[in-house]
């Protein structure tokens, strides 16, 4: 579909068979009632349930084990974005997809540094909600409209106009890696596009982690995201070297 961006990483593995199994997030039971009816018109979608809370959907989604989780980022009762994390520590496989009133570029870093696989604008027609449900449940990120063009640009609107003063110092290299890692890349497929072996990626990414003072992939995007580090073109103008 026009507008939109499929960006393949590393696990593309999808459901092994049968429907994909879709749970709902969102504190509007209106909102969930037209999704789950929308959806359900898909014979290859399975809703195996729904929550209004970010408590209520951690549990949830921890006994189900669904395929996809549509997240509202609003809930009354904390940030939606929390929910990738508690997921990942305790081991679910579940990918998650933002489903938002919010401006999708706006949205989009941040969710992707949480951990979620793509962002998703609430005013997306019904044939594209279910095209994103099927991309993020086969490991790909999905990305529409104005967060695909911020993506391709390198551009993050809320980030400070430069690196603070003071701050870590990361090269255009170290950069560039360290916004692979935040979109989802593997170092192979982030080695391959800057003509870099995979040890020299790690090397970089390494520095990087040690430079930021992280001790995980997602504390340092987080990290770089909050002093501000991929903000910017330099790090875009990293070219391949062949």
């Amino acid at each position: 579909m026009e507008g939109e961006a499929t960006i393949a990483t590393g696990n593309q593995s999808g459901p092994e068979s049968g429907p994909v199994r879709i749970f709902l997030v969102d504190d509007h039971p209106v909102v969930r009632a037209g999704l789950a009816a929308g959806l359900g018109t898909c014979p290859d979608f399975q809703l195996v349930g729904q929550a209004g809370t970010l408590a209520e959907a951690t549990e949830a989604v921890l006994r189900l084990n669904p395929d996809v989780v549509v997240l509202d980022i609003l809930l009354p009762d904390g940030d939606g974005l929390q929910l990738p994390g508690r997921l990942q520590a305790a081991g679910s496989k579940a990918r998650v997809l933002v489903y938002t009133q919010w401006d999708e570029a706006s949205a989009l870093m941040r969710s992707l540094a949480a951990g979620a696989r793509g962002v998703l604008s609430k005013a997306a027609a019904l044939p594209t909600v279910a095209e994103a449900i099927r991309v993020v449940a086969a490991g790909h990120l999905f990305l529409t409209g104005a967060a695909a063009e911020q993506l391709l640009s390198g551009v993050r609107a809320s980030a400070p106009p430069s690196q603070p003063a003071g701050g870590p110092t990361l090269s255009p290299r170290e950069r560039a890696v360290v916004r692979g890692v935040a979109l989802g890349f593997t170092s192979a497929q982030i080695a391959e596009e800057m003509g870099l072996s995979p040890k020299t990626v790690e090397t970089y990414r390494a520095r990087a982690m040690q430079k930021l003072g992280a001790t995980s992939r997602r504390a340092m995007v987080q990290a770089a995201l909050a002093l501000g580090i991929l903000s910017g073109s330099e790090d875009a103008e990293v070219k391949p070297e062949r």
